[in-house]
């Protein structure tokens, strides 16, 4: 649940710097941020009428409810079942073989692989 009816009574009521909301409401600062800019945005103004509600506060600043939609991995994952059969039926083969062979069947079907990194 949102805490915007929250950050905008702190913010115009108490005039609480950002940062002391931002711990008061247990949310970022960037979120705080984000909020009270799309209030300005929305040109609404303070205090709010009493018919407004979290929900069609919401509304008016989000344009209605915000879903999260998982998007599909953009490189293929490597198979880890496969990967933990292969660790522990052949002692000899190590994550980097494994690796490897991640690569090189990822660029022989066009698609980029996930990479290591490495730090000096």
């Amino acid at each position: 649940m949102r805490k915007i009816h929250d950050v905008l009574r702190l913010h115009f009521g108490l005039q609480l710097p950002q940062r002391q909301i931002a711990r008061s409401v247990r949310l970022s600062q960037s979120t705080i941020h984000d909020y009270l800019g799309r209030f300005e945005q929305s040109g609404l103004t303070w205090p709010l009428a009493d018919d407004y509600d979290e929900t069609k506060l919401e509304k008016a600043l989000f344009g209605g409810s915000l879903k999260m939609v998982a998007s599909p991995p953009k490189k293929p994952l490597p198979d880890f079942a496969e990967i933990g059969r292969e660790l522990t039926a052949n002692r000899h083969t190590s994550l980097q073989l494994l690796w490897e062979e991640y690569r090189v069947a990822s660029h022989l079907r066009a698609r980029k692989p996930y990479t290591a990194v490495t730090t000096a």
